[in-house]
């Protein structure tokens, strides 16, 4: 196997993550852990994945590295939207895919979070002609996203409030003291008025947790 998936390109295997980012292959490399709750998790060894050219997960593992949750998920979402901005442009006009990038970027991070194949492949055909489809596309991503798990859904409410940083249409994640009244809709209404320290605790237990199933093959 090569890094092209054919038979062109250099062999594949899993190497220690380069400190320049200019050295970094095949990923996008967004570390910032400020578009998070600031929670501290045990750190070890973890591969980053491989992410094919329509965005997909492959099953195969592209370098070790010993980042933050917080980290590992901007860089699959990140490189997902990447990798699927360069497709909707070989059929839509670069005008149409700039003005739906927030949407595919959604769509990225639910797949990344749900590893849902059945709706990323309807995604990917109906990207095909983004003028025409991107409101069906809309409803469709509406109707599976309410059905994430409540600590999914935290992890997807912070990725619509930073679209911008994680499109690299900004330079870093937007102040939380910005967020702080849209903050309240990712919350379970049990703890909408729950105590700090409960708060945090729930915030910890849905980042470990989406990443937990973002590593899991």
């Amino acid at each position: 196997m090569t890094l092209s998936q054919g038979s062109q390109g250099y062999p594949f295997e899993i190497r220690k993550l380069p400190a320049r980012k200019s050295n970094v292959k095949a990923l996008n490399l967004l570390t910032s852990k400020r578009w998070l709750p600031a929670s501290h998790f045990p750190v070890g060894r973890m591969e980053l994945p491989y992410i094919d050219r329509d965005g997909k997960y492959t099953g195969e593992s592209l370098y070790s590295c010993n980042f933050q949750p917080q980290s590992y998920m901007s860089i699959v979402f990140s490189t997902m939207f990447r990798r699927i901005r360069i497709r909707a442009l070989r059929s839509n006009s670069i005008g149409e895919v700039n003005k739906r990038q927030n949407i595919l970027l959604k769509c990225c991070a639910y797949y990344a979070l749900s590893k849902n194949s059945y709706f990323y492949d309807r995604f990917l055909y109906l990207l095909r002609n983004l003028k025409e489809n991107w409101k069906t596309i809309k409803a469709i991503l509406h109707r599976y996203v309410t059905k994430l798990d409540a600590h999914k859904w935290f992890v997807y409410g912070h990725v619509c409030l930073q679209t911008q940083w994680l499109t690299s249409r900004a330079l870093r994640p937007r102040d939380k003291s910005a967020l702080q009244l849209k903050f309240r809709f990712m919350l379970p209404v049990s703890l909408q008025n729950c105590e700090p320290e409960a708060l945090r605790r729930y915030e910890y237990e849905a980042i470990w947790s989406s990443f937990v199933g973002m590593v899991r093959m």
